[in-house]
């Protein structure tokens, strides 16, 4: 699979995507739905983790997930977003969503790590 759905956490508080390779629009959607029901089965906040740090597709897939993604809502319960590969294309990517798509993007809380250690402490500092 392309893109991995899983809990970082035992206290089910963070959610990982892990991209492997190349995957497309279709891919993207499908496991964001499935990260979405996650969240849906908590009552608490649910981070996101998003490792993109084996990931061959990101600015096509990305934008065009967005442009079809709109502004629809994303469960109350959703929490910040750090994106694992803090390199320049990401940070074009997300600089790109962001004026192409300000509404769905600005609300989401994006930061950026080199690693998921790092991703996961940027989150602790948060809620300290």
């Amino acid at each position: 699979m392309p893109i991995e759905v899983n809990w970082l956490d035992n206290q089910q508080t963070i959610i990982c995507l892990t991209f492997h390779g190349r995957w497309n629009v279709t891919d993207l959607r499908s496991a964001y739905q499935y990260a979405h029901q996650m969240i849906e089965t908590r009552h608490h906040q649910v981070d996101f983790v998003l490792d993109l740090r084996d990931s061959e597709t990101m600015i096509s897939a990305a934008l065009s997930f967005f442009n079809q993604l709109g502004i629809a809502t994303a469960p109350l319960n959703r929490g910040a977003t750090v994106v694992v590969g803090d390199t320049i294309t990401n940070r074009i990517c997300y600089s790109l969503m962001l004026r192409l798509h300000p509404i769905a993007i600005q609300n989401l809380d994006w930061q950026f790590a080199t690693s998921v250690r790092e991703a996961r402490h940027l989150l602790s500092k948060q809620y300290a």
